[in-house]
């Protein structure tokens, strides 16, 4: 019988190697997607190191977005990623596509279409239901105030317009 050769686990390869002490020597932008999934995921098997697990993951999902869609459950069918593990990939895509959204603070202004797509993009892409949102804005197009307004179904979000008006009329306060 032929006995399988074992990896090194990230422990045994030089410091050097490793993708935590190589992020923190020269920055994330020398790691790979892997490697950075890897330091989220931080522990690997007794078959798979935490960057092998990252591996599998970015093979089977695709890239960052799809996995960011992923179920917790559906992380889990990946042999090697537990709960535990999910649930730390979950939170940290979900950190990213937080920190994406806050390009546009209360009284920046919105100067073209382009600036509010930007900064709703990635706070509503990959939505499994439709979304009503208000912006209300000065009169130099400067945020005010954003609004959640309605939560629909997949192909569409029922809106009277008195709940549109509403905040406008009242007069928000500014925060």
């Amino acid at each position: 019988m032929k006995e399988e050769k074992k990896r090194p686990t990230i422990k045994q390869l030089p410091t050097h190697e490793r993708p935590r002490e190589r992020l923190i020597q020269s920055g994330d932008e020398h790691l790979t997607d892997a490697e950075l999934l890897g330091i989220i995921i931080r522990d690997g098997t007794t078959n798979y190191s935490a960057v092998d697990l990252a591996h599998k993951l970015l093979s089977e999902y695709g890239d960052f977005r799809r996995l960011s869609m992923a179920s917790v459950g559906e992380l889990c069918r990946t042999k090697g990623i537990g709960p535990a593990r999910a649930a730390q990939i979950k939170a940290s895509l979900a950190i990213a596509k937080r920190f994406s959204t806050i390009s546009v603070k209360p009284l920046q202004q919105f100067k073209c279409s382009t600036d509010i797509f930007d900064h709703f993009h990635e706070r509503l892409r990959g939505k499994k239901q439709e979304v009503f949102l208000v912006v209300l804005l000065d009169n130099k197009n400067r945020v005010i105030k954003e609004l959640a307004i309605s939560a629909g179904s997949l192909t569409s979000s029922i809106v009277h317009p008195r709940e549109v008006f509403n905040p406008a009329i009242r007069g928000p306060q500014r925060p």
